[in-house]
């Protein structure tokens, strides 16, 4: 009889950590071992390119050394080793801590029955002998450890690191010391419901092939998740990690952690997920989902109170963070996604450069502090009925790409694009609070529109839309910023629609007291827009004050002439002296100040007079008011 177990120096101990360190990628490999050896690994995977990491990030260790062929100048023998320094673990040990019960194999490496194993678990986990909890490799047949307290006479951790365990119950158990299982492998159901660990969980590498269920698990140190194999859904709803959380790498099917607080640092950066339910989580350190990959990932009415990054994340669906508050910075560059929603979500500065999405990216309801949006390519753009207070956006030169903007409220944003950007924005009954209409690219794309914002709403509305309040509030907002150029337009644009308004109301009640109300003010307001263009266009006053004054000069002497010191002129006469005297007349009648040097000789000229004064006082008295207008803008 051997003295100690022999598994260690078997060869299949090196398969079992050959599994593991088989899907090693070679970048990371090459990486960690010697940088120069990049070149000869790409050699070997693509002869005829000898480029660099990236075309290694596509191969994995196992795809290239077999059995005994050394690759590079490495054998498998050197990769191991290699694994095992990466690694840094306090296991595998050199030698097997068991002695052997026949043969030259421990209970936990040999061929020993189901309940034989178990009590030599127990065993183990009640040993004053550290050595004993190392169960590294072991064969266990199922675990059941439910509603109990594993509490060994030390905080040594039980290692069941590279095992092959039938199954594992900790349903409701409490366990002082660590567990490890990196790298295990759970063939059969394993559960951590309402299990309490008081220090670490080390789940790295391992591989549960009908996944499990850890809600309202609580784990109070480090959770190592990286590089977990789940064949099917992952339940981790409502728990509670006090120390850091790692799940990079991960293979997750279905991952839920409705509910589930994250007190520390976590990372799932790398993880890959069919779906993932993030829900009403709260994330209260820093938060990184680096280049994530699913179908769809929800964190809708999460809470994520320090940093959160998504960079590089992917999803063939959605990425859904509806009624999620983001505390600090949110960078989400260069994800790729159908589509992005952040409905009613509260964010911090958000970063979304070199992001491709495919149909929308939607702040609906959002309140946002600031946008970066840089080399956006995505369908639509939506901040209906939101709030962005800062930010810079690049407008894609894209026909089809369009920016909702349906009573949204607009803080200082700079917009960036092509001259024609406002063509493909849908502004209606939005709020402008401190939006610089008069910064470069905003005045250039208005002038393209010729100032009337309102047309790309018009033109995808289902029915006519009164725009009166859109274009009000753009000359308030212009207005408090100081705009009087933007504001004037604005305002002329305001008037129109409320002119529409008034012949709407006519055309619906053209026979009732508020079709005739309606009738008056349309045709007071369009007398106020051909005459003054509202009050912002004092040219014409000025343009038909001169016109009225020449057509009455003509007339007088034509009905009858004007008399001056007992001589009637008209234009049989002396046309040339009728036409100046009747000029005259018209000016100082015009302007109500005759000094009654002419007299006109016909009741038709006098009527004629009449109507010059009135009109005459009504112009000027318009034109008094324009200008004041103009100086105190």
């Amino acid at each position: 009889m051997h003295n100690e177990c022999e598994y260690f120096d078997s060869v299949e101990w090196d398969d079992r950590r050959w599994r593991a360190a088989s899907e090693w990628q070679l970048d990371g490999f090459a990486a960690f071992v010697d940088a120069d050896v990049q070149d000869a690994l790409a050699g070997v995977v693509n002869p005829e390119s000898r480029s660099q990491e990236t075309e290694l990030s596509a191969f994995t260790v196992g795809d290239v050394w077999p059995r005994e062929t050394p690759v590079a100048g490495w054998t498998r023998e050197d990769v191991l080793a290699a694994w095992d320094d990466r690694e840094v673990t306090p296991d595998p040990p050199e030698a097997c801590p068991h002695e052997p019960t026949g043969g030259d194999r421990c209970v936990f490496h040999g061929d020993a029955d189901d309940e034989t194993v178990r009590a030599a678990v127990s065993e183990a986990i009640d040993s004053e002998r550290r050595a004993d909890r190392l169960l590294s490799g072991g064969t266990f047949p199922s675990l059941d450890f439910r509603f109990e307290r594993i509490a060994a006479p030390d905080t040594h951790p039980l290692v069941l690191s590279y095992a092959t365990v039938d199954g594992l119950d900790f349903h409701s158990a409490t366990v002082t010391q660590g567990l490890n299982l990196r790298y295990a492998r759970v063939t059969g159901d394993a559960s951590f419901h309402n299990a309490t660990f008081e220090r670490f969980l080390a789940l790295r590498g391992a591989e549960f092939e009908t996944g499990f269920d850890a809600d309202e698990a609580t784990v109070g140190g480090r959770l190592d998740a990286k590089r977990l194999r789940a064949g099917d859904d992952v339940r981790i709803t409502r728990a509670v990690f006090r120390g850091s959380v790692a799940f990079d790498d991960a293979s997750l099917p279905e991952a839920n952690f409705f509910g589930t607080t994250f007190t520390d640092e976590t990372s799932f950066d790398g993880a890959e997920l069919t779906t993932g339910n993030f829900k009403t989580a709260t994330f209260e350190g820093i938060a990184s989902f680096e280049r994530l990959t699913a179908e769809m990932t929800s964190f809708s009415r999460a809470r994520f109170d320090k940093m959160a990054v998504f960079d590089g994340s992917e999803a063939t669906d959605e990425l859904v963070f509806v009624g999620t508050t983001f505390g600090e910075r949110l960078l989400c560059d260069e994800i790729r996604a159908e589509a992005v929603l952040f409905a009613d979500a509260t964010v911090g500065p958000i970063s979304l450069d070199d992001v491709v999405v495919d149909q929308q990216i939607n702040f609906a309801g959002a309140t946002v502090e600031q946008l970066r949006a840089a080399n956006l390519t995505t369908e639509t753009l939506t901040v209906m009925t939101g709030t962005l207070h800062e930010g810079r956006i690049e407008v894609p030169d894209d026909e089809e790409f369009t920016c909702n903007l349906t009573e949204a409220t607009l803080g200082d944003v700079t917009f960036e694009g092509p001259p024609d950007m406002f063509e493909s924005f849908l502004l209606r009954d939005t709020v402008f609070d401190g939006f610089d209409f008069a910064r470069g690219a905003h005045r250039e794309a208005l002038a393209a529109v010729d100032w009337n914002i309102h047309e790309p709403a018009a033109a995808v509305a289902d029915e006519p839309i009164d725009f009166e309040t859109t274009y009000l509030r753009a000359k308030q907002g212009a207005d408090d910023h100081g705009d009087t150029v933007a504001a004037s337009e604005f305002f002329v644009r305001e008037m129109r629609h409320r002119r529409n308004g008034y012949l709407d109301t006519l055309s619906a009640s053209p026979v009732s007291i508020a079709g005739l109300v309606s009738l008056y003010r349309a045709v007071s307001n369009t007398t106020l827009g051909v005459l003054t263009g509202y009050g912002e266009r004092p040219g014409r006053v000025v343009l038909m004050s001169v016109a009225t004054v020449l057509g009455f000069a003509v007339l007088y002497p034509a009905t009858g002439g004007l008399a001056r010191n007992g001589t009637t002129l008209r234009y049989g006469s002396d046309a040339t002296t009728a036409l100046l005297d009747s000029l005259y007349f018209s000016f100082v009648t015009f302007t109500t100040v005759d000094y009654g040097n002419f007299a006109l000789t016909s009741p038709l000229g006098r009527v004629l007079a009449g109507v010059e004064a009135f009109f005459g006082a009504f112009v000027l008295a318009l034109l008094v008011y324009i200008l004041g207008r103009s100086i105190r803008l």
